[in-house]
């Protein structure tokens, strides 16, 4: 295609920071912007089971250890998660 990727990508990275500054600033995560290879596939998938902790300690676990750690491996390009359990709170009405 004769495109250069990084300069695209920070052309990219540019144009979100601009949209950025529009946004509300109490949002919870910013944006970000990484490059990958499209036709990569995923190399390692993994389960993470315990007998003492529950679904929710689990996930907590998974996205605050698991996943910050495995990000910081050079050539990684993306970690995803799947059937993470969340609280939900009722909320009364009046």
């Amino acid at each position: 295609m004769g495109v250069d990727l990084e300069a695209a990508a920070n052309d990219v990275r540019d144009k979100v920071a601009a949209a950025q500054r529009q946004l509300p600033p109490d949002l919870e995560a910013p944006s970000s912007v990484s490059k990958a290879d499209a036709s990569a596939e995923p190399i390692l998938s993994m389960t993470v089971q315990s007998d003492t902790k529950n679904p929710l300690e689990l996930t907590e676990y998974a996205t605050n250890v698991l996943v910050d750690r495995l990000q910081t491996i050079p050539g990684v390009s993306s970690i995803d998660t799947w059937g993470k359990k969340i609280c939900h709170a009722p909320v009364a009405r009046p």
